[in-house]
């Protein structure tokens, strides 16, 4: 569902938050095979989530543009 409103709306760009990391990446990862230009990542990390997650963790990140607090940082 999220890679057809990203398909369809041809969005420049996408904030997620690390909660829905996998349905972001999966989202992605559909719309690149679709033949469709990916927007822009940009994630968004809670102050809790600064952790490293265990190298078994399901959540992997695999690619982000941007972070959020990093961008905001370097206007």
């Amino acid at each position: 569902m999220a890679s057809v409103l990203l398909h369809h709306s041809e969005a420049k760009v996408i904030f997620v938050d690390r909660a829905l990391l996998d349905v972001a990446q999966e989202a992605l990862r559909l719309v690149s095979e679709a033949g469709a230009r990916p927007p822009v990542f940009v994630l968004i990390s809670e102050l809790l989530d600064d952790e490293p997650s265990p190298p078994d963790a399901k959540l992997q990140i695999t690619r982000a543009d941007y972070e959020y607090e990093v961008l905001l940082s370097s206007s």
